[in-house]
This record gives structure tokens, sequence and C-alpha cells, in this order.
């Protein structure tokens, strides 16, 4: 599940009532993103992967129900390392021999908090630096 992301240090509030929940159904999702996103997501921009696209989901890590929300710091630290270990299994080739790159979206205090979103995944994105996409890269080795 993923509502209002922040992909940076933000944790300002945000409205949830039109956010869209991401879990592991979306892992291979394509996305296209424009200069205009800021610093919260509340929807991802779904589009076909077969369509010129900025970033495609690769892996996503939920929480349980139970845990407290760890903090902006801790789960951008989590995503770190667990994006980076899902890239080879995804891609076919280590992030750091890649011609692609990776990065995450992390759950903000709101979207974790809210009973109605109860947001508690973190999504783990590739892209190809400075350039669009035109296919899926599961499996591609680049």
């Amino acid at each position: 599940m993923l509502v209002g992301a922040a992909c940076s240090g933000s944790d300002d509030p945000v409205d949830l009532k039109d956010a869209v929940k991401v879990d592991k159904g979306d892992i291979g999702q394509c996305l296209l993103f424009d200069e205009a996103i800021g610093d919260t997501v509340q929807k991802l921009p779904y589009i076909d992967c077969t369509e010129a696209h900025t970033h495609e989901i690769y892996a996503v890590l939920t929480y349980e129900p139970d845990v407290v929300y760890p903090g902006f710091g801790d789960l951008e630290d989590e995503a770190r390392t667990y994006c980076l270990e899902q890239f080879e299994d995804y891609v076919g080739r280590s992030a750091f021999d890649s011609s692609l790159f990776y990065s995450w979206m992390v759950p903000t205090l709101d979207g974790w908090n809210d009973k109605d979103v109860e947001d508690r995944s973190t999504v783990c994105v590739l892209g190809a630096p400075g350039s669009t996409l035109s296919e899926t890269m599961k499996g591609k080795n680049r």
C-alpha cells in the first residue's frame, strides 16, 4: 500500500481522500512522473510499460499494522538497503553495474496513521537517468 508517500524529507500533512494504495501486486507497473512532482505523492501516474515512462515499480516493502511509525529517517534508511537488495533480482544486474538508477517512496506519518488509508509500504522504483523507458526492465540485465 502506498499513499501519500514522501520522496524527500517532508512530513507536511496531506489530504489523503483520493489516495491510491500500492501493494506487492503493483510490482512491474510503470509510472510517468513529470517535473511538477512534489515532495508528497498521493496518486501514482500509472502508464502502460510499452509507453514512454520515467519509473517502474520493482519492489514493495510492507509493514505490519501494529508497527508504530518509525520516523522518516528510519524508513529512508531501511528503504535504501531494501531497494538495493531487490534491484538485482528484478533487473538481472547489480545496481552498481547498471545503467539504471533506483529510488524509493516511503509512507508519511499522515498516511501511516490514517485509519482509512493505513499506508504501510515503501515502494522501490527504477528509471533511466536523463531519459524515459519504453519497456519493462524486469530481467533486462541493464
